[in-house]
Formats: C-alpha cells, structure tokens, sequence
C-alpha cells in the first residue's frame, strides 16, 4: 500500500480537496493541548493535519508525526523546518507503532481503514492514551462510493473497496455524506489514483483492462463520500 501513496506524493495536494475539508472539520474537535502534552499523528501523508496539530502547540508539547510511506513523511517533514521547535518525524506502520509511553492525544484522518484489523487498531491506540487523553479520528463509512460501487457490480467486476468496514465505528460522533462530482469515471479514477487511494482490497479480483475501460466510460462520475469522525478516551 504504501508504493501506492509513495508514487503519489507529488500530486497529493491538488487532487485531495475532500481529504482538506475532512482535516478543517476534525482539526476543530480537537482542543490546544497543555504544555508537557505527548501528542501522536498516524498517516501524516503531505501535512494536512499536521499543519493545524502543530497550530495547537506550544514549545512544551511534544509531537510526533509518522507515516508508513517514506515519500509522504519527507515531504511532511519539509514544510515544517523553520519552525522553533519542529515535530519529530518518523516513518512507521500504524498497525505497529513502536514509540515508548502514553499520548494525551492520537490524531489520524482517513488513515485507519487502510489497516488490516481496523477496530483492533484503534483499541491499541486508545491503550496508548494517558488517563485523560483522547484519540481523534476520520475515516469512511460503509456507504462509501456507493455509486461507483453498484456501478461495478452491474459490470459483473469485482470492487477494489473493502466489504469490512464496520456498520459502526467505535466513538463515532458524527458523519458527513459529500456528494461529488468529477465529470467522467476516467477523472474519478484520475482523483484516485493521484492521492494513492487506489491501492485495492487484498483479495482484489482485478478485471481486464478492456472491462474496466468500459466500466469506467459509462459511469458518470458523481460519487457520495461517506465519512465519520470518532473520539475515543483512554
């Protein structure tokens, strides 16, 4: 998964307008952390979080930044050099954190459903957590991409997206249904492809290139992204 995400580095930014918006509205259910704070993001990608995580910092608070693509988190890692105190950067699996000690806050957005055991995950996380700390999240629901999802199926082809995302995701507080539209299934894929997220489901049945180019000429590219965003306490 993360060649995937690794090869999109240098197009991330222009084609993840939705993934922007989903980082404005979780930034803002998370507080400004005290000094002596030990905060965690997982799935950095290009900053998008980051750059409002290291917003609610003082020079006493400790963060941490990883990514499992090695492309993404040196491209993180630039954009923030010239501040006073920077964030410690360094790549890591998020279903393997190996840090040391408890965070008063683990922040990730539309990372963990990239993971094999996804709540699994987020249980490890929340046991991470100090007594008071919180675990803040985005990730998608399971009506994600419903339309290009019905669509394959018509198609008789198989999707790349997962079948297991839970129906309900632990300390889900909120979710939002975006309608968008990006004019062809070719541009839909294009919007994939570009930010990495096209990375497939492990037991993929890949199509022809020929079916999948039919597929893809017929559909009309409005899809409905579904998004939750979830808190949990240690």
């Amino acid at each position: 998964m993360d060649t995937f995400f690794d090869g999109a580095t240098a197009t991330y930014n222009t084609y993840s307008q939705i993934q922007s918006h989903v980082v404005l509205q979780l930034a803002e259910m998370i507080p400004s952390f005290a000094s002596g704070d030990r905060v965690l993001e997982l799935g950095a990608g290009t900053g998008h979080l980051t750059r409002h995580l290291a917003a609610k910092c003082n020079d006493d608070v400790d963060l941490v930044v990883t990514d499992l693509s090695h492309n993404m988190i040196v491209t993180c890692r630039a954009g923030f050099n010239r501040l006073a105190k920077p964030p410690l950067f360094a790549q890591m699996d998020a279903a393997k954190i190996g840090l040391e000690g408890k965070f008063n806050c683990i922040a990730h957005s539309m990372m963990i459903h990239w993971l094999d055991d996804m709540t699994g995950a987020l249980e490890n996380q929340r046991q991470m957590l100090t007594e008071k700390g919180q675990l803040f999240y985005a990730t998608i629901g399971i009506c994600h991409f419903n339309e290009w999802q019905h669509h394959l199926q018509q198609h008789r082809l198989d999707t790349p997206l997962r079948k297991d995302i839970p129906v309900n995701w632990p300390g889900c507080v909120k979710e939002e249904f975006i309608e968008r539209d990006y004019g062809s299934g070719r541009n839909f894929l294009k919007m994939m492809s570009k930010t990495g997220a096209n990375a497939p489901k492990p037991d993929y049945r890949k199509p022809s290139p020929k079916a999948l180019k039919n597929a893809c000429d017929t559909f009309d590219g409005k899809v409905t992204w579904h998004v939750v965003y979830g808190v949990l306490g240690g």
